[in-house]
C-alpha cells in the first residue's frame, strides 16, 4: 500500500490529508485536464493499492465526472466514518472557528451548511460512480472506538479490500494527535475574529477567566434543528446499509450554555482589547 505524495499537504495541527487532490473532485475546481494528470501520476506509482484521506472527499457538490473518471481508472472503494451529526456539528464549527477564522455563531454556521447532513444525497453520487458493494460504513463514536482500536478497525478494513497483510496488532495511537479548542478558547477566538485581532489572540491566555468546559456549544435549538434534519439521512444508512448512529435525546445533550453568556463574552472581549 501507499499513501502517496500526490496531491497531500502537512499541517502542523491536523497533519497530512490529500487537500488538493480532493479540491479537485469539487465542481467549482473540477478541470478535466488536470484531474486526468493527477490520474496519470498515480497510476505510474508502482504499489498497486492507493490510500487517499480527506473529509472533504465526501460531500455534496463532488464532481461526477471526476468520480467517474477515477472509477474507470481504479478499483475504487470508499470507506467512511460517520459521527453523530450533533456533535459532528459541533466540532466542525469549533474547527472553523480555529482554522478557518469564522465569525459565526453555532446557529449561523449550521445554517450555511446543512449539506454536510445530507448523507442520504451524497451516497448516490458514489453508489453510481463506484457500486453500493464497494462503499464500506461505519459508526464513528470516540466512546466506542478511539486511538488504536480506530486504527486498528480501519487497517483490518484495508485488509479485508485488498487482500494485503497489514499487521494491526503493532498499531501504536500517535503522540501529536488534533487537539480540539476547549469552549472557552473557542469563545476568545470567535470574539478575536470578529474583532480582526486573531493573530493577537494567538498569544493571549485564557486560563484564569473561566473553566474550559467541554460541553457543546451548541444551543438547545440547535440540536434540536440537526436532529431533525439528519433523520433522513440516518434512515438511508440504517436500511441501505444497516447502519444505525446512535442520537441522544435533545435535553440529553450536555450543553455549556456559558458559551452565549454576556459577561463571558464582555470579559473575554475586555481581555483582548486590554492585552
Amino acid at each position: 500500500m501507499i499513501y502517496p505524495e500526490i496531491g497531500l499537504i502537512f499541517d502542523e495541527e491536523v497533519g497530512h490529508r490529500h487537500l488538493p487532490l480532493s479540491n479537485l473532485l469539487k465542481k467549482h475546481h473540477y478541470s478535466k485536464q488536470k484531474f486526468t494528470d493527477v490520474i496519470k501520476d498515480l497510476k505510474a506509482l508502482s504499489q498497486n493499492n492507493i490510500i487517499i484521506s480527506h473529509e472533504d472527499l465526501f460531500r455534496l457538490d463532488i464532481a461526477p465526472e471526476a468520480l467517474e473518471l477515477l472509477a474507470d481508472s481504479f478499483e475504487v472503494h470508499l470507506i467512511v466514518f460517520v459521527k453523530d451529526p450533533v456533535q459532528y456539528f459541533n466540532d466542525k464549527y469549533k474547527e472553523w472557528v480555529r482554522r478557518q477564522s469564522c465569525s459565526l455563531e453555532p446557529a449561523e454556521f449550521i445554517l450555511q451548511h446543512f449539506e454536510y447532513l445530507q448523507i442520504d444525497r451524497i451516497l448516490p453520487i458514489w453508489e453510481k460512480a463506484i457500486g453500493k458493494a464497494k462503499i464500506h460504513v461505519s459508526e464513528f463514536n470516540s466512546n466506542k472506538v478511539s486511538g488504536s482500536t480506530f486504527l486498528t478497525k480501519f487497517y483490518n478494513k484495508l485488509n479485508e479490500i485488498t487482500g494485503s497483510e497489514v499487521d494491526a496488532s503493532t498499531l501504536k495511537p500517535v503522540k501529536r494527535k488534533n487537539k480540539s479548542l476547549t469552549n472557552t478558547r473557542t469563545l476568545f477566538y470567535l470574539i478575536a475574529n470578529r474583532e480582526g485581532m486573531r493573530s493577537k489572540a494567538e498569544h493571549i491566555s485564557t486560563r484564569t477567566l473561566f473553566d474550559n468546559n467541554n460541553d457543546l456549544v451548541l444551543s438547545r435549538e440547535c440540536v434540536h434543528q440537526v436532529k431533525a434534519r439528519s433523520w433522513n439521512a440516518l434512515h438511508y444508512l440504517k436500511t441501505r446499509y444497516g447502519l444505525n448512529i446512535e442520537m441522544k435525546n435533545v435535553d440529553n445533550y450536555l450543553l455549556d450554555r456559558e458559551f452565549y453568556s454576556i459577561k463571558k463574552r464582555f470579559r473575554l472581549q475586555r481581555k483582548l482589547l486590554g492585552a
